[in-house]
């Protein structure tokens, strides 16, 4: 009896061993890949398989990379995702390879690497970016659909060229204070993106970063209305306020938009589909009002004009507004305004009234 007991322990504790070393051969390998590696020169990656969690760290930038690889980099054209996880880990190795060598010989860029955690792609549900990295590379969670949740560091700047490509799962997002470009397509097709909140360093948003994000329902800017007009956007797929129901300025809706005595050029695209702006008040030195400035403010029935000269307008900058009164406090402006405002370009739609109520 105690002998039989004997056995059938040492069999339990083997089993319990076999299942630990298992267990902890998984967190460095999946499908036969590692998952950790190096994604910058000084940046490198893990991931852990329990918690579907990846984790960029490091100082510096990340690679920026590429599904299609080219001649240049010692391997003929091919697409990543088409190939066998054996293929693609083969060549993974040599393209990182290859790069280092081309870096080292004349400086090389740090453009089209392999993605190393491409075979993780549908397994990804948390993404941490620690402190220390200061760029996300292009492309680099391309197309990661099961990805959730995205935690930025503060010390990025730079967000790559479609590095969120359709990743359909965000919910919210947040990008810190630091001064960050937005490139082109960063967070194209986020369709369940709903809550995005924006540091005020934010300095540009590229064309496309926002495009086909139709379920966000708040944008919470940071920063204060002045440091909200010095902000760059490139197209109105760029405007992450175009779809959204709310816009938040320093934690309040943004109702009044009282123009800075410092701004000349109210950029394009800039308050595009602003829904609660209901009041305009443009002050003496503004020249000019950038395509789709205020296209789709909805609820903007009011213009206070104190340039003498009517600022310049670009396309439908009060397209789909409900602009009925505009004050020109100018006297001898009036006119001006009627035959520029009024006729040429036919907005604002509603009566131009040639004095205070």
């Amino acid at each position: 009896m105690i002998r039989r007991l004997y056995i059938y322990n040492i069999v339990l504790l083997v089993a319990l061993l076999t299942s630990t070393v298992r267990l902890c051969a998984q967190q460095f390998y999946v499908e036969g890949y590692e998952t950790e590696g190096q994604c910058g020169e000084d940046v490198k990656w893990n991931y852990n398989i329990m918690t579907k969690t990846l984790t960029i760290e490091g100082n510096g930038s990340m690679y920026n990379f590429s599904t299609r690889l080219s001649a240049e980099d010692g391997i003929s054209k091919t697409d990543l995702s088409k190939l066998t996880a054996k293929e693609r880990k083969k060549i993974i190795r040599k393209n990182l390879k290859n790069r280092a060598k081309k870096k080292k010989k004349n400086g090389g860029s740090n453009n089209n690497y392999a993605i190393p955690w491409l075979h993780l792609k549908d397994k990804v549900k948390r993404l941490y970016i620690e402190d220390g990295v200061n760029s996300i590379g292009d492309n680099a969670f391309k197309g990661f659909k099961e990805l959730r949740k995205v935690s930025i560091s503060p010390t990025v700047e730079y967000i790559g060229k479609e590095s969120f490509y359709w990743c359909e799962s965000i919910d919210s997002l947040f990008i810190p204070d630091a001064d960050t470009v937005i490139c082109e397509n960063a967070f194209y097709g986020c369709g369940r993106l709903k809550h995005l909140t924006l540091g005020r360093g934010v300095k540009s948003i590229d064309r496309g970063a926002f495009y086909q994000c139709l379920a966000l329902k708040s944008v919470d800017y940071k920063g204060s209305l002045s440091d909200w007009f010095v902000v760059k956007l490139g197209g109105e797929n760029a405007s992450p306020t175009k779809n959204a129901d709310n816009f938040l300025v320093d934690g309040k809706n943004l109702i009044e938009v009282t123009v800075p005595d410092t701004i000349t050029e109210i950029g394009e695209h800039l308050f595009m589909g602003v829904k609660s702006i209901m009041a305009l008040t443009l002050h003496p030195n503004v020249r000019k009002i950038g395509t789709n400035a205020f296209n789709g403010c909805r609820q903007l029935q009011t213009i206070i004009a104190h340039p003498v000269t009517p600022p310049v307008l670009g396309k439908l900058t009060f397209f789909n507004t409900q602009i009925r009164d505009v004050f020109v406090l100018d006297e001898e402006s009036r006119a001006e305004y009627q035959a520029y405002w009024g006729v040429k370009y036919n907005y604002p739609t509603g009566e131009l009234r040639n004095k205070l109520d």
